[in-house]
This record gives structure tokens, C-alpha cells and sequence, in this order.
């Protein structure tokens, strides 16, 4: 999973840099002990769910995700709102190794941006220009399942 977050109005380097960490800490709360959270450069994270990633744990993880990234970060006393794009991927049905299984997350996280932003995206084997949108939670596991 790749995420990125949208836009912010911090305009000084010690704000970015404590946005940053506060995001980094959030996504690590949001994760279990037994996840990844990495933090690839800039604005962009990755997260790797280490079992029981069944389409529903996924999106339930996505939301959750989201939901902490939503909430205000304050930083001397003013409030910051940001949002951010998720893009994911799974093992190994679009990738059997690291470096694919990343561009396909990123793949699946540029169709977030380009769609809107603040949502996620998964990429959807075997055809890599096809994604699932999960507006609608049960639909994507549906459609992510083959049901």
C-alpha cells in the first residue's frame, strides 16, 4: 500500500517536518504490531499488512487510514487539515516481488489522486489499468474477491 497525503498549507520546513512525524505516528497507531509502516521520502509512506489480508481487512485498513489522517493536526496552536491518496496492491496476486508490487500500488494511488483524492484505490490483476473504486465497501470486496 502507497499513500501520499493530498495538499497542505504548512509553509515553513520545522511545520512540514512535524506534519511529517505526527503522520508517521499516526499511521503506525492505525496499524497492528505485526504491520509495516515506512516512510519512502517526502510526503509518501508504504504500509505492508503482514496477514490476513482478505479484501475486507484491506478496506477496513484503508478507511481506517484515512479516518486517522482526517482528524486535525494542531501545530502552535493552529489547525491542519489534510487528506491523503492510498494506493494498493496485493501479493501475490499483482506481484510476486517488491519493486512490481510497489509500482502497482503506485499505479493504483495516481488513479486515486486523479479520481479525486481522499480515497484508495486497489489495482486489479490481470488487467493493470482496471481499479477498484470502494465507494461502496461491499462492492469492492466483491469485485476484489471474484464474486
Amino acid at each position: 500500500m502507497s499513500a501520499r497525503r493530498d495538499r497542505t498549507k504548512a509553509k515553513n520546513k520545522e511545520g512540514v517536518s512535524a506534519l511529517l512525524v505526527e503522520v508517521a505516528n499516526r499511521l503506525v497507531a492505525t496499524m497492528r504490531a505485526a504491520d509495516c509502516v515506512a516512510r519512502l521520502g517526502g510526503d509518501e509512506f508504504a504500509v505492508l499488512l503482514a496477514e490476513g489480508d482478505i479484501p475486507s481487512d484491506l478496506d477496513v485498513t484503508c478507511r481506517r487510514i484515512l479516518a486517522a489522517l482526517a482528524q486535525p493536526f494542531v501545530d502552535k496552536g493552529r489547525s491542519l487539515h489534510i487528506s491523503a491518496s492510498v494506493g494498493a496492491a496485493r501479493c501475490p496476486s499483482h506481484a510476486a516481488d517488491s519493486d512490481t508490487l510497489y509500482k502497482c500500488a503506485d499505479l493504483a494511488l495516481y488513479e486515486t489522486k486523479r479520481s479525486g483524492r481522499n480515497s484508495w484505490r486497489l489495482l486489479v490483476p490481470p488487467s493493470f489499468g482496471t481499479f477498484v473504486q470502494p465507494l461502496n465497501s461491499s462492492a469492492a470486496v466483491e469485485d476484489e474477491s471474484g464474486s
